[in-house]
């Protein structure tokens, strides 16, 4: 698998200059279908073997996680509803996009579609 690097962390977080982050890309040329979520682009398990002469500690880095929710926090607070909006509108590009590549869509996905499509029209309706 090509495109897996170690980085030194850089500023605020350097304060230990043994922090390290880990990252694996994909390069789309080679694996086209790792663009978007699938079967073979999830569940991913991995084995890592490290040889120290020190103490190694490997957590998750949530920092950008949670930088992430507290911005979607905010804009929840300041509009409610947001976030279900959001969420649907993702789930529509993303049956769009399995529907463009040629994958099949079952009958609630379809119907989740034409129930978007309707409240979008709607909704513009409402505000015209």
């Amino acid at each position: 698998m090509s495109g897996i690097t170690l980085f030194k962390s850089e500023g605020e977080e350097a304060k230990d200059l043994r922090d390290y982050r880990f990252e694996a890309k994909f390069n789309l040329e080679e694996w086209p279908e790792a663009a978007y979520p699938n079967d073979q682009n999830s569940g991913f398990q991995w084995n890592l073997k490290v040889f120290a002469t020190d103490n190694i500690l490997i957590v998750e880095d949530i920092r950008e996680k949670e930088f992430f929710e507290n911005i979607m926090t905010k804009w929840e607070e300041n509009e409610p509803g947001r976030a279900e909006k959001a969420k649907r509108s993702r789930e529509r590009f993303l049956l769009l996009r399995k529907k463009e590549i040629g994958e099949e869509l079952t009958e609630d996905e379809i119907d989740f579609l034409a129930e978007f499509k309707e409240r979008t029209r709607d909704a513009l309706e409402e505000e015209g």
